[in-house]
């Protein structure tokens, strides 16, 4: 239903405002994980995607907060 919709778009928006904190727990903790299984297999390739990916969410983290100074916690 609509209603469904909405609360799964409101349920991913709030996802997709977490703090720069839990970002950084999240993205440690997923990359352990990435880590261990890309040495467990010795994927260099998993390796050097999951870093070049990182730097490229970071970067665009970065650049996002640096276009968009204005505090929009007031707005919700």
């Amino acid at each position: 239903s609509a209603k469904e919709g909405f609360v799964g778009v409101v349920a991913s928006y709030r996802l997709a405002r977490i703090s720069p904190i839990s970002f950084f727990t999240w993205s440690f903790i997923f990359g352990l994980i990435i880590l261990i299984t890309s040495l467990a297999i010795l994927s260099w390739q998993l390796i050097t995607g999951y870093v070049a990916f990182m730097i490229v969410a970071y970067a665009y983290k970065f650049l996002y907060k640096v276009r968009i100074p204005v505090n929009l916690e007031h707005v919700s």
